[in-house]
């Protein structure tokens, strides 16, 4: 049984706030590959941040006090079709500062899903611990933004 395999990634972040995005997708990106953009912006208040023909897959506001401005965090995925480009641009529904990662994964035909009862608003993010992972064990990875 194969495994999914994170091949590359990429990264970055904007360098003004802005409603527009415009994030480098990972280098040898080929159809069936799984793209995962994590990005986390500024500035809670509003909704999570989309791109076209990309699927929101979950996101969570890392602090619940509407008095202050701390990050949310969006994930979005795609199955690679080759129409991808070097660029996506994320859109968010008031101007941001974003940060993000994009992972390009062999192996995998789809997201499986997003617990989002593990986000956390902890200064010191800590995830649950992993034992006993069988083949049949769903693959995780956790990401902290700071």
């Amino acid at each position: 049984m194969s495994y999914p395999v994170v091949q590359s990634s990429s990264h970055g972040s904007s360098p003004s706030a802005s409603t527009s995005h415009v994030v480098t997708l990972p280098s040898g990106i080929t159809a069936g590959d799984l793209l995962i953009i994590c990005i986390g912006t500024s500035k809670f208040a509003g909704s999570n941040a989309t791109a076209s023909g990309w699927t929101y897959e979950g996101g969570q506001e890392v602090e619940s006090t509407p008095s202050q401005h701390f990050p949310r965090m969006s994930i979005l995925s795609r199955v690679a079709d080759g129409s991808e480009g070097s660029t996506v641009t994320v859109t968010t529904d008031a101007s941001k500062y974003a940060s993000w990662i994009v992972l390009r994964v062999s192996g995998a035909t789809a997201f499986d899903g997003l617990d989002s009862s593990l986000f956390s608003g902890s200064d010191s993010p800590d995830p649950p611990a992993v034992s006993g992972v069988t083949s049949s064990d769903s693959r995780w990875f956790a990401i902290a933004l700071a």
